[in-house]
């Protein structure tokens, strides 16, 4: 049989605990912390929502305000008139821009027509989804003066696709007879932007 031991030293001993997380005062601080910052956001928060609630109450009698100084201050009247007027410069702005100065074609023509070696004897135009097309017949002195004329229409922006079809030669007159058609951007000849 064993016999108990018996101790020799009077200072009890203990076993130290360690938490996992280190000592409390710490969860406690983290905790103020947290609770304190929770009770500013919360009062910013609120602070916004008042200052909102202010500044469309403000907001509203402004608007009510200046309703009531508009309505005793102008002259209906007046105001009247100035719309129909207003009105009238639309319509004569619609009229002008869709005013079609055909003129302006045939200044084009002739700036970009080589008058010593092509002529044109037939002239005619009409108007395909916003554009115009113009359609002619002449006669050239020469396929290189041809060559030249369409080079000189294509260095043109306003001028779009330049097409030369049925060359025909005339023994009679030796001239070499062509159809022309192009497109041109109809506010090459609008009215109102050619002012």
């Amino acid at each position: 049989m064993e016999t108990p031991s018996i101790r020799t030293d009077f200072i009890p001993r203990q076993t130290s605990i360690k938490t996992p997380y280190g000592r409390g005062s710490r969860n406690n601080y983290f905790f103020l912390v947290s609770v304190i910052f929770f009770i500013v956001v919360l009062l910013v928060w609120g602070g916004l929502m008042v200052y909102e609630y202010i500044l469309k109450k403000d907001n509203t009698s402004l608007e009510e305000s200046l309703k009531k100084h508009a309505s005793e201050n102008v002259d209906t009247e007046l105001v009247n008139e100035l719309e129909a007027f207003d009105n009238k410069l639309k319509t004569a702005e619609t009229l002008l821009n869709n005013h079609m100065n055909t003129s302006l074609l045939f200044n084009l023509l002739e700036q970009d027509t080589l008058t010593t070696s092509v002529r044109y004897v037939d002239f005619s135009y009409s108007i395909e989804d916003g554009s115009v097309v113009v359609s002619l017949s002449g006669e050239a002195k020469s396929f290189a003066s041809l060559g030249y004329q369409k080079k000189v229409l294509e260095d043109n922006p306003k001028i779009i696709n330049p097409q030369f079809t049925s060359f025909t030669i005339d023994q009679e007159k030796g001239f070499i007879l062509f159809n022309l058609s192009y497109s041109v951007d109809k506010s090459v000849t609008s009215f109102g932007e050619n002012i």
